[in-house]
């Protein structure tokens, strides 16, 4: 059994090197046809910019535009803006729509592919995305939406922060009508729209948020502001912020657990941290597959090996002292790490 302890100094070190290289891709594109920066819209470069930011802060290799992506997120979109009433929805229902493509996201993101090649009459069609992904808001946009997403959200950070999510496109009202799109200026809806593929052959690497000694966290996590009401957790309560931690295994969890506890500034590992208070419970674990326990819930939208750990409340400023423990058929692993709420 392949026993793994990672605590401060040594889990930080062991992103870092995630960073290096991570999935054994040299770069975002790996061959394919994705943009690079200066070759997309000012907004969409400056969208990835945002978003890379938070990857490189976890250790998690960059995203790149791609084109087709971009050419899907801009239209539905427009689709958006163009409906009456006002809509922000992940599906096309109405045919007549002149920006309509598809019912749902991953055929809309599939047709952009193809289109794509068949522009530049690529034959064969290289490797697609192994998956397609998508996430809309109906009143941020831009980095601001990225801004409130990564920190404060579950479910739109989980594209953003996963390796193998790699190629990114993004659209909203403005970049429609910046393409050319014509869209009523009575028509004022302006929902962002983020559409994800996922690479092959990307191997995860140990990576979590917040970050080992990162400050300025955000205190609380809604689950009522979130795409989704998350399972085991209630769509009113305001719940510590969600930590998010991705351990690389294929195999389901037999056991897994998690404290949360209030500490003074941490000093240098292995020295103990000191409390300043009892751990936070109880504590809820949202997890991909495994075990099951009255303190943890299966989520499908989660992978295997990848967790969120909920504190019951909004956290206090201060620094927090966050331990995983969990164990698969092959391997013990603990993890050990620390953040801080406010300045």
């Amino acid at each position: 059994m392949r026993i793994v302890i990672m605590s401060g100094a040594v889990l930080a070190a062991a992103l870092s090197i995630t960073g290096c290289g991570g999935g054994g891709m040299g770069s975002p594109d790996a061959g394919y046809q994705v943009q690079v920066p200066g070759s997309g819209s000012g907004n969409q470069i400056t969208v990835l910019g945002a978003i890379n930011a938070w990857r490189t802060k976890c250790a998690i290799p960059p995203a790149g535009l791609m084109v087709a992506f971009n050419n899907s997120a801009v239209k539905h979109a427009a689709y958006q803006a163009a409906q009456v009433p006002d809509v922000s929805s992940y599906t096309e229902t109405n045919t007549a729509n002149p920006f309509y493509t598809a019912a749902n996201s991953s055929d809309r993101m599939q047709k952009a592919w193809v289109a794509w090649y068949d522009k530049f009459v690529v034959a064969p069609l290289p490797p697609g995305p192994t998956g397609y992904d998508e996430r809309i808001h109906d009143t941020l946009t831009g980095t601001a939406y990225v801004a409130w997403a990564w920190p404060q959200t579950i479910y739109h950070r989980l594209p953003m922060m996963r390796h193998e999510w790699r190629w990114l496109g993004y659209g909203d009202r403005d970049q429609a009508i910046e393409d050319g799109l014509a869209i009523p200026a009575t028509h004022t809806f302006n929902a962002t729209t983020l559409d994800w593929g996922r690479l092959p052959g990307v191997v995860r690497s140990v990576s979590a948020w917040p970050t080992d000694g990162e400050i300025r966290v955000a205190s609380s996590y809604s689950p009522a502001d979130d795409a989704a009401i998350p399972p085991g957790l209630t769509s009113g309560k305001i719940y510590g912020t969600a930590i998010h931690l991705i351990h690389p295994t294929n195999s389901q969890w037999i056991s897994i657990s998690a404290s949360v506890t209030p500490v003074e500034k941490p000093v240098v590992f292995p020295q103990l941290p000191t409390p300043t208070g009892t751990a936070l419970n109880p504590i809820r674990i949202i997890h991909g597959g495994g075990a099951t326990s009255t303190d943890t819930s299966y989520d499908s939208m989660l992978t295997v090996g990848e967790v969120f750990i909920i504190p019951p409340d909004a956290l206090n400023n201060g620094w927090y002292n966050v331990v995983f423990n969990g164990a698969t058929s092959n391997e013990l692993v603990k993890y050990s790490w620390y953040f801080k709420v406010g300045p």
